[in-house]
């Protein structure tokens, strides 16, 4: 088993390490602890990053895709094993239980290998004796996968598999606040891909602008918050890149009537705090949260708001739950990514639906209850690219995600998302065109 060495990080450019003259440093959210110096790259090491890849791209496009679909498989057996190491740097740098960031690195590799068992056939459109037309899909070229601090690991296989996949050349950009395991991530495919196909720069604020600006790059994939997303658009809209945007969501849990509500509370609660606690870069954003339920006055449900965030060594804060506050609220309209969780009541289907898809977001939603038509029947009347039924946040590789309205556009996962890394051809074929008459 290869042994990462988690101390030293570096950028990954044309399958080399190289450093900056400039660099940063994350903290644990849970001790404050300093981590290890990142790099900070300059716009020279995108014109670079983006040289190699451009260099490669047509040997990488040109490789057969049951040999990209191996050495994919390759690197996910070579990132399994590592998954504690990467779990214990997971902690460190995101602030997660260890137990969660092992099945994080974990299901990353998992994800890799749904991604390698995808195929894009040439589809058939016609075929005849004297005519044949073909729709094919080809790479979209040089990618840009811009990741977000919640998930490091996991939401940068949503965009590393289906680009390698679909025979993309792709340049990493991990969060400023997490960019500890994707950095490792793609030093250890380095063993896996030729020089340039896979590359990670880290840097600041200046870095993501660089990159979804830059004119050789043809596609952006982004997630985070949809502030953010609108000028990763703008960004990219002057060289027509196209864009996938994962962005950000308020989903609803709607729970009815007939359900064991005690069972059904305690996973909703599970599901709702998850990943929630720790997150260092939001925790200004989370005392704002908890003022503007004091300044109205707010019923607290569970939770102490004078005991909201607990003398500690770091970024930790109690959970609240909100007992049925108004509809306008901050803490019911905005998302406020922290365990915070408002809960409201309902009387008709009607009321409940409309209300849910009153909102700008439309990311997910769910619907709990004992009656499948009844919860089939709400479930298709919500405004949400992921819909739940008797469960939440629950992905897998095979079936498409993407947000509606502000949530953003485009999609990850299933073939939806290996096609976002393609380009269509139709291929019309007159058989007897070119014969004598």
């Amino acid at each position: 088993m290869t042994l990462i060495n988690f101390e030293s990080f570096f950028n990954i450019i044309d399958g080399k390490l190289e450093v900056t003259t400039k660099t940063r440093h994350g903290i644990n959210p849970a001790t404050l602890e300093t981590l290890p110096p990142v790099p900070v790259s300059t716009l020279e090491d995108v014109d670079k990053a983006v040289d190699a890849a451009k260099r490669v791209a047509p040997v990488w496009a040109g490789t057969p895709i049951e040999e990209r679909k191996r050495r994919v498989i390759k690197y996910a057996d070579a990132l399994l094993p590592l998954a504690d190491q990467f779990g214990k740097m997971l902690t460190r740098e995101q602030g997660r239980p260890l137990s969660a960031a092992i099945a994080e690195a974990k299901g990353s590799a998992e994800f890799l290998k749904g991604f390698a068992r995808m195929s894009l056939p040439e589809r058939i459109v016609e075929e005849t004796e004297y005519r044949r037309v073909v729709t094919r899909y080809v790479p979209v070229g040089i990618c840009v996968g811009i990741v977000p601090w919640n998930f490091p690991m996991t939401l940068l296989t949503f965009k590393l598999g289906p680009a390698l996949i679909a025979g993309c050349t792709i340049i990493l950009k991990p969060s400023p606040f997490t960019p500890y395991c994707g950095i490792k991530m793609i030093e250890l495919a380095q063993q896996f891909f030729p020089p340039g196909v896979v590359q990670v720069l880290s840097g600041d604020d200046s870095l993501g602008p660089w990159l979804t600006e830059h004119p050789d790059v043809a596609k952006v994939s982004f997630t985070g918050s949809t502030a953010t997303g609108i000028k990763v658009l703008k960004g990219s809209a002057s060289t027509l890149k196209r864009v996938t945007l994962e962005l950000g969501g308020n989903d609803p849990a709607i729970i009815c009537s007939d359900v064991d509500i005690t069972a059904v509370a305690a996973k909703v609660a599970i599901k709702a705090l998850t990943n929630s606690g720790q997150n260092a870069m939001q925790y200004e954003r989370l005392k704002k949260f908890v003022a503007f339920i004091e300044s109205d006055k707010l019923k607290i449900a569970a939770g102490d708001i004078n005991d909201t965030f607990p003398k500690s060594s770091g970024y930790f804060m109690n959970p609240l739950i909100i007992d049925n506050p108004p509809e306008d609220s901050q803490v019911v309209v905005e998302e406020p990514f922290g365990p915070i969780l408002p809960v409201l009541t309902w009387d008709t289907e009607e009321d409940v639906i409309t209300r849910a898809n009153n909102s700008v977001n439309g990311l997910g939603a769910s619907v709990w209850s004992r009656d499948i038509a009844q919860a089939e029947r709400m479930v298709s009347q919500l405004q949400a690219g992921m819909l739940w039924i008797n469960t939440h946040t629950e992905l897998q590789v095979d079936a498409v995600f993407g947000g509606h309205k502000h949530s953003g556009f485009g999609s990850e996962l299933g073939i939806e998302g290996l096609k976002a890394y393609c380009l269509t051809q139709s291929i019309v074929h007159d058989k007897v065109g070119a014969s004598s008459q």
